[in-house]
């Protein structure tokens, strides 16, 4: 199984790459990449730490109606989980995270696996939010149409699923019937014993106050991701020559964000690239200057996310044994 997911990381990320970067002039991308100032590069990576920051503390926030956990501790386990998702495929960092706080808290898996669909759910629902206002801003070809509708109805379909089954308005009853035709009461057992703890992680916030907060960190994470995207532009002189505004940043953010939370290559080799070109093409752009931006964009990111894995893994090695091979 790991073979498999190791051999479709890397064709997504062969493939995407390839399509990103099949039309660069080299000389030009060696020019453009002369051109960038340092300064403004370093300045718009606080976004990145802002965001990152104001994630775990949001996921600190879902996980309190199971167990409290302090928001150095949801960061710390937060920033291992995105370092590991830069080497292992289908965003496999978002599985340790998930194992390592279960040990943290002596909590099972289940629940705080739900912590993390609930988190994607809400991202994937803003990226729609996000998607509608470039729908204004710009002519979007019709599969990046498609693919976000399908994405935002998918995430309501399955949040309101899951609301339902948690308030016991939908039954599981006729499906534990048909199941246990072919599988073993033992299984069957189990199997509700693990869905029982997951939609035990979809719980309510304790109070209006919370939910509010709640979503200003949603929209204050965003926005710090943002100020990154914006702030880069400036490094390559895009402002100036291109006149590229908030209105870009906006595209880049929704389509990006597509590339980074769903599953794909590991480190969002290629994925990345491609929704960097494409979105800056539709902002006028050349295909070489879009992608020696979506290289910057991707490396910075990505060392950014190092650093603060690494502070997170010196953080959590007293306290957890990270032997991959004891994970489910």
């Amino acid at each position: 199984m790991k073979f498999f997911k190791i051999i479709f990381g890397i064709i997504m990320s062969t493939v995407c790459f390839y399509l990103a970067a099949r039309h660069i002039d080299f000389l030009a991308l060696k020019e453009s990449f002369n051109r960038i100032n340092i300064c403004w590069m370093l300045f718009s990576s606080v976004g990145v730490f802002i965001s990152q920051w104001i994630r775990s503390i949001r996921w600190a926030r879902l996980l309190k109606p199971i167990h409290p956990v302090t928001n150095l501790k949801s960061f710390q386990i937060y920033a291992v989980g995105n370092m590991a998702n830069l080497i292992i495929p289908l965003r496999g960092g978002d599985i340790l995270r998930v194992w390592m706080m279960a040990r943290h808290l002596s909590e099972n898996k289940s629940p705080i696996l739900a912590t993390l669909v609930t988190e994607r759910l809400i991202d994937l629902i803003f990226f729609g939010f996000l998607l509608g206002i470039s729908l204004l801003l710009y002519p979007l070809p019709q599969w990046i149409t498609m693919s976000g509708i399908m994405l935002v109805v998918g995430s309501v379909s399955l949040g309101a699923l899951l609301v339902f089954l948690k308030v016991k308005v939908i039954s599981l009853n006729a499906l534990w019937k048909i199941l246990g035709i072919i599988l073993s009461v033992r299984t069957i057992i189990r199997l509700q014993g693990i869905v029982a703890g997951f939609l035990e992680g979809v719980a309510p916030l304790s109070n209006a106050r919370e939910y509010v907060i709640f979503l200003i960190e949603t929209i204050l994470m965003w926005v710090g991701q943002g100020v990154f995207i914006y702030l880069l532009f400036y490094s390559f002189g895009f402002t100036e020559t291109y006149h590229l505004g908030v209105n870009a940043a906006l595209l880049l953010l929704a389509l990006t964000t597509v590339a980074i939370t769903l599953p794909s290559s590991p480190g969002h080799v290629g994925t990345l690239h491609l929704m960097c070109v494409i979105s800056l093409e539709i902002c006028g752009l050349p295909t070489t200057e879009a992608f020696s931006y979506a290289v910057v964009f991707h490396a910075l990111f990505n060392v950014i996310l190092i650093i603060l894995g690494i502070y997170g893994f010196m953080g959590e090695r007293g306290n957890v044994n990270f032997r991959l091979k004891t994970l489910p």
